[in-house]
């Protein structure tokens, strides 16, 4: 199942779905970021040394659909699926490992720091000699020049995921040597971390729009021609069928235990079914117990699990005709029983009890959290709902359906063909709403065309997962930002806008966190997006493969080196 990312904010995943970023430590600043529950285990994924593993081997993984473009800073690559791949070849200059720490890897930098200066932030990046892209080239100051720029997206010609960061950069320098970089922003800025965590990209990949934005449909191509940087390149591609890396032999880094990855590209309806046959190593096993069940009663595989970032929730099109009144929307949010929807979805599957997710920013356990379903008077109280439907004018009509001016509010559901968690979310939806009064009507789309469903906001509610990351700061901004090519809402709000900055901005934490509370009872009162509840990671395993698994908070591309069978 796919799953959005939020880059260094959130990854989108829609059958389980989105972050798979990571940032600096000690020299980087003393940070760490926090999980979600405590009730599960911070990872699973069968740490074993590197001479207990043995050299070579295939590891086989499925993905949901081939990416019509490849580029990591495209608004249509921001899926974890595809993330996945490129992760295999993609720079790490910053990792998080299982508590959230961050951890600066070597293999790409020697240092990074962060300081402010005359009220900027200033960032120097010392690099490994030995870090090169995967043709042996050096990285250059152009590198930055130029993916800054695409980041920034000035012109709106580039089809960013995101211009968070890059629009407030000042200048980015060349260091003491050929191997420093310094990165100057135009103010101070809170987030620097997230956004140097993944390095540059290669200057020739992002020389202009048209490049960015058609340039990387052919990622053999791409890697050829050394965009990226890591363990592994491109081997074969079968286009639309599978992926198949092999070792870099120009990494400088430990060899990777792995010959080959293959992914395979298959419906992920089939992914338990291919688990039992023994024609894919692992899969996601999402919210789904049939996979669950199909995955525990294999007798050569495990079912490794733990807490993550992940969690589900609605996304309202405000510019759909029911939906374009507020008023609709809250009462909505005031009706719905997500508690019974979390429940639902994840029966069967031995989990422990969630309480609906009351936050777009922060999961539950972490400090700055605050529960704004209460703050905002819109927590699950099913009297108010009806109050607020009748004091914005609607009445039920002889069918018992909300109406106003003749009008009845009548919503469709997108639900994604064969993804059980999507399909009986809007099961409950349809169901909890018919009670209420509002005609729900079903509409079905393959699961390999939500992203374009998203992007053409082709739905009216539809749901899935966002798979965070350990940098919950930017999220205001990916969700809500008008000129964010993640805001699928269509939330346009002046003073979201306003306090976005001065949460990019704003260096003191306390100050920082209430201008995110102050942001989200904005957005909580004009609801476009309703968190559910946030959702554990679960994979079936094949017995065997070490350092694979439920990853928790450990950046995912980190792990691909000490990935292989045990001896």
């Amino acid at each position: 199942m796919k799953r959005r990312t939020i880059l260094a904010t959130p990854l989108l995943a829609a059958l389980a779905v989105t972050g798979l970023s990571a940032c600096g430590s000690d020299s980087a600043g003393t940070g760490s970021a926090t999980g979600s529950t405590t009730t599960l285990p911070k990872s699973s994924m069968n740490p074993v040394d590197r001479d207990k593993i043995s050299d070579g081997g295939n590891f086989t993984y499925p993905i949901s659909s081939f990416a019509e473009t490849w580029n990591s800073m495209d608004a249509a690559s921001n899926e974890v699926d595809y993330t996945t791949v490129r992760g295999t070849m993609s720079a790490r200059f910053i990792n998080t490992n299982e508590s959230g720490e961050y951890e600066i890897d070597k293999n790409w930098c020697e240092d990074i720091t962060g300081e402010e200066k005359d009220g900027k932030t200033v960032v120097t990046i010392k690099m490994n000699p030995k870090a090169k892209w995967n043709d042996g080239a050096a990285f250059t100051l152009a590198d930055w020049t130029n993916t800054i720029k695409a980041g920034a997206n000035a012109d709106k010609k580039f089809n960013v995921a995101s211009t968070e960061g890059y629009d407030q950069i000042e200048k980015v320098e060349q260091g003491g040597d050929a191997n420093t970089f310094v990165i100057t922003f135009k103010s101070t800025y809170s987030q620097w971390r997230g956004l140097v965590a993944g390095g540059p990209a290669r200057a020739e990949s992002v020389k202009d729009a048209d490049t960015f934005n058609k340039g990387w449909a052919d990622l053999k191509k791409a890697s050829d021609a050394g965009w990226f940087s890591g363990p592994f390149i491109v081997d074969k591609i079968d286009k639309g069928k599978s992926v198949i890396v092999k070792r870099n032999p120009n990494w400088w880094g430990e060899t990777p235990k792995l010959e080959t990855v293959t992914f395979i590209v298959q419906d992920p309806t089939s992914d338990a079914a291919a688990f039992l046959n023994g024609q894919i190593d692992a899969f996601d096993i999402g919210v789904n117990a049939d996979n669950y069940a199909k995955a525990q009663s294999y007798t050569e595989g495990e079912i490794r699990r733990s807490n993550s970032l992940m969690w589900r929730h609605f996304t309202f099109n405000t510019k759909a005709a029911s939906l374009q009144d507020k008023a609709v929307r809250r009462a909505i949010v005031q009706y719905l029983d997500r508690a019974q929807i979390a429940k639902s979805d994840m029966a069967g599957m031995g989990l422990p009890e969630v309480t609906p997710l009351n936050n777009h920013s922060f999961m539950q356990d972490q400090a700055p959290y605050k529960d704004m379903a209460e703050e905002t008077g819109l927590k699950f109280d099913q009297a108010a709902a009806e109050k607020t439907m009748t004091d914005a004018g609607y009445a039920k009509d002889s069918t018992g359906i909300w109406a106003k001016d003749g009008k009845q509010v009548a919503i469709k559901f997108t639900t994604l063909t064969g993804v059980k968690v999507s399909e009986n979310e809007g099961k409950q939806f349809q169901d909890q709403m018919a009670k209420f009064g509002i005609k729900v009507t079903m509409a079905p789309v393959p699961s390999d065309q939500m992203s374009p469903t998203l992007d053409k906001r082709a739905f009216e509610v539809i749901a899935f997962t966002w798979a965070g990351t350990p940098y919950p700061y930017g999220a205001i901004n990916q969700f809500f930002n008008p000129s964010s090519s993640s805001n699928f809402s269509g939330m346009d709000n002046a003073e979201v806008v306003k306090l976005i900055n001065t949460i990019s901005t704003e260096m003191d934490d306390d100050k920082r966190n209430q201008a995110v509370t102050d942001a989200e009872k904005i957005v909580w009162e004009d609801p476009q997006i309703l968190p559910l509840y946030q959702r554990p990671q679960q994979y079936g395993v094949k017995k065997g493969l070490a350092n694979f698994g439920a990853y928790g908070l450990i950046t995912p591309w980190s792990i691909w080196e000490n990935v292989g069978w045990v001896k």
